[in-house]
């Protein structure tokens, strides 16, 4: 039968076919408030503990049917009761009954008639052992999930005892399987890099500190079963005795070859615990040293590593992780929910995207943008893993340096590609560009080679200005690919002047209408657009070379992609502190999807067809009006024609607002 629960203090189960003994010990047992539950058979044991599992069990060896000795060795055959200890209780003094006891897996014995005091004792005792045994094996299994989360080497040295700790992963590390070298100081010595190794050995040695612990952190290099050098960072904690003499270090090794991984695991082996039956005192004192080391792993390691309850409130933090966000000391974050190291929207973020995936995989691997102490932000790579019983386990670095230098690297490389572009379209312009004057070269020289007796002076004149007219289409061609590169590396000679951009703009234009008779130039200088007073005079700085390529491209492509002829306009207005410059004419017009471009390199629109062309004109116009801190605009629409539009201070020192310039643009 079960008798109620009266405490806290454990169950116990009482197993005697003497009813005198079973009230005896339940009298005795419920006095010191326990909870107590009799059985007067083995058989009628295993029932109430298949029911309910006891903390400890009070055993008689002589039974009727089933001895103590059967019934102990049933429970212990059963995982489920193997871990519930047993103390038999005989009248017998003989040793061979208690080695056999013993052998079953029982505890303790004590001998019939009881001393009360003893028996109580012993029962206490008991139970405070096989309490602190179970709360230690959750500690270790707690800390060796940790362990296993970070990526770095554990390594234990004992300097009076000459003996040494190096964790699978170390050797790892370094291409070993575990044990494959013998862990030993000697050992370790041999692998550090001779240019390493007395400056290592020195901080070891010489490092000098008030307090019995020291942390040390240092990087060196170690041999690779391959023969090459892994560079390491450690970090340990070095142990003084009372005289200052070193005793003990304890550390971690980082392999900095693999720091852009973007996992990092903690390797840790655990020694086997000793055996149930040592002294509370010796046990305690093992699974403390063994703690220590694990904490001190913990401590030593580069990464931040921190548990999170469930109520997202920490619990542990170690130093690493308090460094990374500003802090000094634990006490400042514990009990702290994860939300103060990030902003709102991050937060917002980190609830709807990742903790969903946690409650699926109960696992997560990424990146975060995390505030540390004084506010500023840093690239977070974050490893958080759910562990049942533990909480959510975070290890973290800051990534931002490798973040940049691999922005850096994307961007070299979009601009490798970019002018990779530039010389295929100049190689396959000027391939085409130059084909037709070489052409013209090539036929008209040797007509004057083999026939200029037989030509008038006429005919010869004819051909020598053929000759002359592509030789100067193919300089001008290579004079503009040489300023749009000049403008492309920030050599493009600036040097401006002042200008009457009046009179400047009617001598290009009277210079550009000798070239065309199919079309009629005309060119307007007003006050503004509200007020069309004729403008007699509007002087700017300016480049005068730059300002005639802006003028003369615009006006040239104008008169091209208007080939069936008819009238260009050039307006030019003062408004405010700019000079207004329009381009318009009534030709072919540009297709809305090419406007974007039309200022790249090399870009022609999709619609020019046969017309000749290299797309370097409109380049050289964009880098021009740049360098006078000036911007340019298109309209356009199919088959009615294209207006360009440039706005330039009137000194290249003054610049609009972003708003004034579109409104100047539209207008």
């Amino acid at each position: 039968m079960l008798i109620e629960s009266m405490s806290q203090q454990g169950l116990i189960l009482i197993v005697d076919d003497e009813p005198a003994n079973l009230n005896v010990l339940s009298d005795v047992l419920i006095a010191e408030r326990y909870d107590v539950a009799i059985a007067n058979s083995g058989e009628r044991a295993i029932t109430i503990v298949n029911r309910q599992l006891p903390d400890l069990i009070l055993l008689d060896i002589h039974m009727p049917d089933m001895d103590g000795f059967a019934v102990c060795q049933k429970l212990k055959e059963n995982q489920r009761t193997s871990a519930i200890p047993v103390i038999f209780m005989t009248a017998l003094n003989d040793i061979d009954n208690k080695v056999k006891g013993f052998e079953l897996g029982a505890v303790d014995y004590i001998t019939k008639p009881f001393n009360v005091r003893e028996l109580l004792a012993r029962i206490k005792n008991h139970l405070q052992l096989t309490r602190v045994t179970q709360n230690l094996e959750k500690v270790k299994e707690q800390l060796s999930l940790v362990l296993k989360g970070s990526n770095d080497g554990w390594w234990d040295f004992d300097l009076l005892q000459n003996q040494a700790y190096n964790s699978p992963r170390w050797w790892d590390m370094l291409g070993y399987t575990d044990r494959e070298i013998e862990s030993s100081f000697e050992n370790w010595q041999k692998l550090i890099h001779p240019d390493d190794r007395d400056r290592v050995n020195a901080q070891i040695i010489t490092t000098e500190s008030n307090s019995q612990q020291h942390l040390l952190e240092f990087e060196y290099r170690l041999l690779h079963k391959q023969g090459h050098y892994v560079p390491i960072y450690a970090r340990a904690l070095l142990q003084r005795d009372d005289t200052g003499k070193a005793i003990r270090i304890s550390g971690t090794n980082s392999d900095l070859t693999a720091w852009k991984q973007k996992e990092s695991e903690l390797q840790q082996a655990l020694k086997t615990v000793h055996e149930l039956n040592l002294e509370l005192e010796n046990r305690v004192a093992e699974r403390t040293q063994t703690l220590q080391r694990l904490m001190a792993a913990i401590e030593a390691s580069i990464d931040g590593i921190a548990v999170v309850n469930e109520e997202g409130k920490y619990i542990y933090i170690n130093a690493a992780h308090l460094d990374l966000f500003g802090y000094q000391h634990p006490s400042e974050l514990i009990g702290e929910t994860w939300k103060v190291f990030y902003y709102p929207d991050e937060v917002q973020r980190i609830e709807q995207e990742v903790f969903p995936i946690i409650g699926e995989t109960q696992k997560w691997r990424g990146e975060a943008i995390a505030k540390r102490r004084d506010g500023s932000t840093f690239i977070e790579e974050l490893s958080l893993t759910m562990v049942q019983g533990v909480g959510l386990i975070c290890v973290c670095r800051d990534v931002t340096d490798r973040k940049e230098m691999e922005n850096g690297i994307r961007q070299s490389l979009a601009k490798e590609k970019e002018l990779s572009q530039l010389r295929s379209n100049f190689i396959s312009t000027a391939s085409h560009e130059f084909r037709t004057p070489l052409t013209i070269i090539s036929s008209s020289s040797s007509i004057l080679e083999n026939y200029s007796d037989r030509l008038t002076e006429d005919k010869k004149s004819s051909h020598l200005q053929r000759i002359q007219s592509s030789v100067n289409h193919m300089v001008n061609l290579l004079d503009d690919v040489l300023t749009v590169n000049r403008a492309e590396v920030n050599k493009l000679d600036f040097n401006p002047e002042i200008v009457d951009l009046v009179t400047f703009c009617q001598n290009i234009t009277e210079e550009i209408q000798l070239s065309t008779k199919e079309h009629s130039i005309s060119f307007f200088a007003i006050s503004n657009n509200l007020d069309e007073t004729d403008l007699t005079t509007l002087n700017i700085r300016c480049d005068v070379k730059l300002m005639r390529q802006i003028i003369t491209n615009l006006l040239s492509n104008a008169i091209k992609y208007t080939p069936d002829g008819g009238m260009i306009y050039l307006w030019l207005m003062q408004q405010d502190n700019n000079a207004v410059l329009k381009v318009q004419d009534h030709g072919i017009g540009i297709p809305i999807d090419d406007q974007t471009k039309l200022f790249d390199s090399f870009y022609r629109a999709g619609n020019v067809g046969n017309i000749s062309g290299t797309g370097l004109g409109l380049a050289i116009v964009k880098k021009c009006v740049d360098l006078h801190n000036g911007v340019i605009g298109v309209e356009s629409a199919i088959n009615e024609g294209t207006t360009f539009t440039v706005i330039l201070p009137k000194s290249p020192n003054i610049s609009n607002s972003p708003k004034r310039i579109h409104e100047m643009l539209i207008n």
